[in-house]
């Protein structure tokens, strides 16, 4: 019993951490946030952080995960529309990020913190490839009779993923925010004809 107790005050506390970083990384941005302030707004001391992160890097990969985990979950659920269910996949990229802006703005950040620092191996990196691979599944779980090999799936996957967070971060860029109107589904439907085979399956 006391062993439980102690297991969900742990829980609860990296719990905090996560909220807490999620919050400021997409409020301040993943650069400027700093563990002081993760654990001032987690009401929490500096130690504690270190009792459950080895760094701030470790923290930033457990934020995108619990991101990834919801995305995917939703995907996975929802995905059972009628063809073309890479228009859905899209689509429903969009109907996320619209209810969840900030893991918009940190996977955003993230892809260009990766790419500037080019890692050997990380474990934010392994996140996205994660990703990736469950929207591939996804879409061969939807529609497992189309004609794609498993690079070409992980192709669309990329695409899909790239495409959508693309539209969507140039929508904060210019400052309209996320509207989910005619003009998103448009796009998504022509992102999607793209990638048509020729019985439309995909």
């Amino acid at each position: 019993m006391l062993n439980d107790r102690r297991q969900r005050k742990k829980n609860s506390t990296r719990q905090a951490l996560i909220v807490s970083a999620t919050r400021l990384f997409a409020e301040r941005g993943i650069y400027q946030t700093t563990i002081d302030e993760i654990t001032s707004v987690a009401d929490l001391g500096k130690g504690t952080f270190y009792k459950h992160f080895a760094s701030r890097e470790e923290l930033l990969a457990m934020v995108v995960r619990q991101g990834f985990d919801l995305l995917i979950e939703d995907l996975d659920q929802e995905l059972m529309p009628p063809p073309p269910f890479f228009q859905a996949v899209l689509e429903l990229h969009a109907r996320f990020f619209a209810a969840h802006p900030e893991y918009l703005l940190i996977f955003h950040q993230t892809r260009g913190w990766l790419t500037m620092l080019k890692p050997d191996k990380s474990p934010i990196q392994e996140e996205f490839r994660r990703y990736i691979q469950a929207i591939a599944d996804i879409l061969l779980k939807a529609n497992p009779e189309a004609h794609y090999t498993a690079e070409n799936l992980l192709a669309l996957a990329r695409f899909a993923a790239g495409a959508i967070a693309g539209v969507l971060s140039f929508e904060f860029t210019i400052g309209s925010g996320i509207k989910l109107d005619g003009s998103l589904k448009n796009t998504c439907t022509d992102f999607s004809r793209l990638f048509q085979d020729g019985s439309g399956s995909i």
